[in-house]
C-alpha cells in the first residue's frame, strides 16, 4: 500500500482531500495538527491506496448547521447516504453556542 497525506486549514481542507481522492486513495484517517480549536489551526488527512491503482475516488463533504432541536438542514446527511457515500471523516467547527451556524463538515468518499 501505498500512503499519501495532506495538511490544510479548514478553508483548504476539503480541496485536499479531493485532491487525495483524484489520485485514487481512501482517506483513512483525518485529524487537527494540535495548532487550533473550533475550525483554526490545520488539519491532517492521510490517504491509503494500493501501489498501481490511481483511479480517482468519488468523495463529498457537506457542511451541516446546528439547529436548535436537531431540525433537518438542506443540505442532509441523507444525500450523502442516499448517493453511497461512507462517512469517513468529521470535524466539529462550530463555537458551544448552537446558532443555526455551520458547525459540521461530514466528508464521504465511495
Amino acid at each position: 500500500m501505498k500512503p499519501g497525506n495532506r495538511s490544510a486549514t479548514l478553508d483548504g481542507l476539503v480541496s485536499a482531500l479531493q485532491g487525495l481522492a483524484a489520485s485514487g486513495y481512501v482517506i483513512t484517517a483525518l485529524g487537527r495538527d494540535g495548532t487550533g480549536v473550533d475550525g483554526g489551526g490545520g488539519f491532517v488527512a492521510v490517504g491509503t491506496r494500493p501501489t498501481g491503482q490511481t483511479a480517482p475516488r468519488s468523495l463529498m463533504a457537506i457542511d451541516q448547521p446546528c439547529v436548535p432541536g436537531g431540525a433537518d438542514s438542506s443540505q442532509s446527511t441523507s444525500s450523502l447516504f442516499a448517493d453511497g457515500y461512507a462517512v469517513v471523516g468529521s470535524v466539529f467547527h462550530g463555537g458551544a453556542d448552537c446558532d443555526g451556524a455551520l458547525t459540521w463538515l461530514l466528508v464521504g468518499e465511495r
